[in-house]
């Protein structure tokens, strides 16, 4: 039997109203693997309102503390342990940061 390889792609790309107006591209995008357990995948989308001019350091934030969390993974016997693991992943990482004005 041969021996298989496989390869991630991904990209994300500036929106046309984003590169009317010179903005960043909001939304992140990651493929990393971790050792030779898995690869992980990790897409954010930016806020997308002017009023939120770091919307892009938010979404990349977002991926690599992703990218961190799935570090911690042990091997995985099977695909129930990996989604076990997965359901432990907590949602909100980060308190909620509101302004105050």
């Amino acid at each position: 039997m041969k021996n298989r390889v496989s390869y991630s792609i991904a990209r994300s790309v500036r929106g046309i109203s984003h590169s009317r107006k010179n903005a960043p591209n909001e939304d992140s995008v990651l493929l990393s693997d971790i050792g030779s357990r898995a690869t992980v995948a990790a897409v954010a989308d930016g806020h997308g309102s002017e009023k939120c001019f770091r919307a892009h350091l938010g979404s990349r934030f977002a991926v690599k503390v992703f990218e961190k969390v799935c570090e911690t993974a042990p091997n995985f016997a099977s695909d129930v342990e990996a989604r076990q693991f997965a359901s432990g992943i907590p949602i909100v990482v980060c308190p909620t940061m509101e302004s105050n004005g």
